[in-house]
């Protein structure tokens, strides 16, 4: 790593391998039909901390891209005065109350209990290959620009 934006590619390896023993520390690549809770609630959260990290590192590299100058604007000033007469404004206050509606989804109860013992797996096998292809590539997913500097050059 003898440049400044070499950290992100080796971010992104490493994250790719992180995501990749993720799985495979769960034995998500046989497959398995059913899996237990506790594992999947492990697997699933780690994922998810995977997956912020990932964001904020293509963050961090979407901040090294350089955009073309923004065309300038015509200021507007709210204190000027405009032409014509001000739009009027229409207040509505009710003071009897709404009728009764149907009550929410989330007073009824639970539509479904949940059941004790192993999870299907499929679901998440699906988010961990999703989150495995992008390290399939053994690349990053874009190149991270560098800017000249001469000091870097030696």
């Amino acid at each position: 790593m003898t440049h400044p934006t070499d950290f992100l590619t080796h971010a992104y390896y490493t994250i790719a391998r992180a995501v990749a023993e993720a799985g495979v520390n769960a034995d998500l690549f046989k497959h398995p039909e059913r899996i237990p809770k506790t594992l999947k609630r492990r697997v699933s959260a780690e994922l998810k901390r995977l997956a912020v990290l990932l964001r904020r590192l293509i963050f961090l590299m979407a901040l090294r891209v350089e955009l073309a100058p923004a065309k300038p604007r015509t200021g507007s000033n709210y204190f000027e005065k405009s032409e014509g007469e001000p739009e009027a404004r229409k207040a509505f206050f009710s003071v009897l109350p709404v009728p009764a509606g149907e009550a929410p989804d989330f007073l009824r109860g639970p539509l479904i209990v949940p059941t004790r013992g192993p999870v299907p797996a499929a679901p998440l096998i699906a988010r961990w290959e999703a989150h495995a292809g992008h390290a399939e590539t053994r690349q990053a997913p874009f190149e991270i620009p560098r800017p000249h500097d001469p000091a870097l050059e030696g």
